[in-house]
C-alpha cells in the first residue's frame, strides 16, 4: 500500500465554460440498465397547429451515463442546490 504521504498531488483544471452552449432542460428521462444509469434530459417542443394536439415531442438535448457512485454525488449536488429555493406554495404547483 502506497504511503499518503509520498503519493503524488493531482490538482484537476477545468477548461473554460463561456464557449458552451446553454440549454434549457424542461424533461427528464431515467433509466437504469445493469450498473448503470441513463438520464436524459430534452426540451419539449410544442406544435404550432390548431386543434387537439395528440403528440407534443420531446427533442433530446443530451445523454449521461452515470456509475451508482457519480449518482449518489449527483443527487447530493442537486438536492443541495433544490434547498437554496424557497418551498412552492400548493397554488403554484398546480
Amino acid at each position: 500500500m502506497a504511503n499518503p504521504e509520498s503519493s503524488p498531488v493531482v490538482t484537476v483544471k477545468w477548461g473554460p465554460t463561456e464557449d458552451l452552449p446553454l440549454l434549457i432542460a424542461d424533461q427528464l428521462h431515467w433509466r437504469t440498465l445493469a450498473d448503470r444509469c441513463y438520464l436524459t434530459v430534452g426540451q419539449m417542443d410544442f406544435p404550432v397547429q390548431e386543434g387537439i394536439i395528440s403528440v407534443i415531442p420531446i427533442r433530446p438535448l443530451a445523454k449521461f451515463v452515470l456509475t451508482p457512485e457519480v449518482l449518489r454525488i449527483f443527487a447530493k449536488i442537486v438536492a443541495d442546490a433544490a434547498g437554496q429555493f424557497p418551498e412552492a406554495k400548493p397554488s403554484e404547483t398546480k
